[in-house]
């Protein structure tokens, strides 16, 4: 049988144009214009700007910090492990992360960690199936380009970024003396899951000529 040509069209995202392609039913690609793994409409492909309104407009949401969860149907392309993986990877809790390990116990496959890596990368819907929220053994951000690139608009890597700060300054009482950042921290905690909005607001302001 046959495979029918898809659809698609383009979504100006803070990381680039993204290639959205798929059917009448569900989204079936979302691909990036450059890296390892670019992706390019295919000549069979048909130009259809209508079939993916509701997606542009829940990645845009996701891009703006006000969508946490994408309610799309869905339709990747792979194998069954592979689909165990990208569905496992759905589970991810916005503001979250999980290792690979984590993934492979969570689909009753603990040994099957590097293939979970593998799965991991060829993840066809990068954004929507969160492969940016998975870290490496040693808690690092991991992955192929068009995972890596979502990180840096991720609550999760905003948030990495001052974890240590953060942890520390709770921790020992000193009043964010010296840490001018800390209100500004706080509120991207509160947005990536990890504090309270108390939290926030018992963070003090940045003072005049603290540390910058």
């Amino acid at each position: 049988m046959t495979e029918q040509p898809l659809f698609y069209s383009f979504f100006v995202s803070p990381i680039g144009p993204l290639l959205l392609a798929g059917d009448e039913a569900a989204l079936v690609y979302l691909g990036f214009p450059n890296g390892s793994r670019a992706m390019r409409a295919r000549a069979e492909w048909v130009v259809a700007d209508h079939l993916f309104a509701e997606a542009k407009s829940q990645l845009a949401a996701y891009f703006d910090g006000t969508l946490r969860d994408f309610d799309l149907p869905l339709r990747p392309p792979g194998t069954d492990f592979q689909k165990s993986v990208w569905q496992a990877l759905r589970q991810i809790p916005y503001g979250e992360t999980r290792s690979y390990a984590d993934i492979a116990k969570a689909i009753g496959r603990p040994k099957a960690t590097r293939a979970v890596g593998t799965a991991n990368n060829a993840n066809p819907l990068p954004v929507i199936v969160p492969c940016h929220r998975v870290i490496g053994a040693n808690g690092s951000l991991t992955g192929k380009k068009s995972c890596t690139q979502v990180q840096a608009h991720d609550p999760v890597k905003i948030f990495d970024r001052h974890r240590l700060k953060w942890r520390r300054a709770c921790r020992s009482g000193l009043a964010w003396r010296g840490l001018a950042v800390a209100q500004p921290i706080a509120r991207l905690c509160m947005v990536a899951g990890a504090c309270s909005a108390d939290m926030v607001h018992a963070a003090p302001k940045a003072r005049h000529g603290a540390v910058r």
